[in-house]
């Protein structure tokens, strides 16, 4: 299956290592319109997310990762992997939460998508766009002051 995404936080370079990042993805073969939604899948260091997480939950999460390598909670469609990583391995775990969150037995593709693919298309993308709009109209006071 084909699947765009976005990353909508800058990475400063592709072997810039990160322990969170969210992203933004929807399948490019489900029929899309006006109303169509994204998902937001966030990907999170073992070692800097499971805080979340109280002494009894810990124990399956930790049964979990020992026999996977990594926890998926699909209701909250978030991954915790094994460590920080680069933009490429972002990526590769973005194809194991599609396959475990959507059980999707196919190969998994993934393609770049920008801002306009989606906007307002979740939760994150609504409050990105209106701080943005914010973000203009402050710049546009200033700039008449």
């Amino acid at each position: 299956m084909l699947w765009k995404y976005r990353i909508p936080t800058v990475w400063k370079n592709d072997n810039e290592k990160s322990h969170w990042r969210n992203i933004y993805t929807f399948c490019m073969e489900e029929e899309r319109d006006i109303n169509s939604i994204s998902y937001d899948i966030d990907i999170t260091s073992y070692k800097e997310g499971l805080y979340l997480y109280g002494e009894e939950e810990m124990k399956e999460v930790k049964e979990v990762f020992k026999e996977k390598g990594y926890f998926i909670e699909k209701e909250t469609m978030e991954i915790f992997v094994p460590e920080s990583f680069n933009k490429s391995e972002c990526l590769e775990w973005l194809k194991v939460a599609i396959k475990e969150i959507f059980e999707d037995d196919t190969e998994i593709q993934l393609i770049k998508g920008d801002e306009a693919d989606f906007v307002g298309t979740n939760q994150d993308s609504v409050a990105t766009m209106v701080c943005n709009e914010i973000i203009k109209k402050i710049e546009n006071k200033i700039k008449n002051i």
